[in-house]
């Protein structure tokens, strides 16, 4: 995952933030004449662009940093499972599309309205901007403002783990979760192998639990990871009843070896030159 593409995510998120503060700023004008009045901010067509995006947009990011930061990753199920970010932002976004110009009908009512209830910015009156109670403006501009935050952090973190790729080895390609995945399942054979006595048992597990947790590590040294899978591959290798675990931890080797490091591109012929090339035998360079 590129750094920016978080980088892109922020930026939206912060237009999203600052068109929603312009609408709650509006609550009077909307009373009187209804959201469609929301159109003649100059920011709405972008806004409305943003968030017809960023559903799709948000889960790419959250899918891609799974392997990278758990941290990150927990924070945005939160906003979207908990926090109902993603909804609210849709549901905001729905709404303001619907609108259409108020009838002379509604434009009384609202100004009925209007009269009876002269509270502006109230948390009430700010939820009926968009007709309903499950719809929270103040909410979703604070959840906002947690997103940007977050997805500063993992804009660092992606940079920074983009910057230990060089031409040859892309450690940035392994995902973490495939890794801690194969040690937990090689910590597992090893645990249920009997012909292991008690010392090497302790020195095994805590060769893999040092490895998990380089691996989870901001700045993973994938060199050291490879060199103790090594170790613990030939201590488990002559374990009669868990040949599994060795199996396991090299395929975690080459797993870890065959997404980093990348392959050279394969030789090509050079193109033929503009020099006359009948009855010529490029192999011996002989005139035929």
């Amino acid at each position: 995952m590129d750094w920016l593409d978080i980088y892109s995510l922020g930026n939206s998120t912060r237009l999203i933030r600052k068109f929603l503060i312009d609408i709650a700023s509006m609550e009077t004008d909307i009373s009187f004449t209804g959201l469609y009045i929301t159109r003649k901010l100059e920011s709405f067509e972008n806004a409305i662009e943003v968030m017809d995006a960023f559903p799709e947009t948000f889960s790419s990011i959250k899918r891609n940093i799974a392997h990278i930061d758990k941290e990150t990753y927990l924070t945005l199920e939160h906003l979207e499972k908990d926090a109902l970010l993603i909804e609210q932002i849709s549901l905001i976004n729905l709404k303001l599309q619907m609108s259409r110009p108020p009838t002379p009908t509604s434009f009384l009512k609202g100004l009925a309205k209007s009269v009876m209830y002269v509270r502006i910015f109230s948390t009430i009156e700010t939820k009926r901007l968009f007709g309903e109670e499950s719809i929270s403006i103040e909410r979703t501009i604070v959840n906002c403002d947690k997103l940007i935050s977050t997805l500063k952090i993992a804009e660092e973190i992606v940079r920074h783990k983009a910057t230990l790729d060089n031409d040859v080895f892309k450690p940035s390609r392994v995902k973490e979760s495939v890794v801690i995945e194969m040690i937990d399942s090689a910590a597992q054979q090893v645990e249920n192998s009997r012909s292991l006595n008690y010392e090497t048992r302790v020195l095994i597990n805590e060769y893999l639990a040092e490895i998990k947790a380089e691996a989870q590590s901001k700045a993973p040294k994938w060199q050291n990871i490879i060199g103790s899978l090594m170790i613990v591959a030939a201590m488990t290798s002559s374990l009669a009843d868990a040949p599994g675990a060795a199996q396991t931890l090299q395929a975690l080797i080459r797993y870890i070896v065959g997404t980093s490091v990348m392959k050279p591109e394969p030789p090509y012929l050079p193109a033929p030159t503009d020099q006359k090339t009948e009855g010529l035998d490029f192999f011996s360079g002989i005139q035929t």
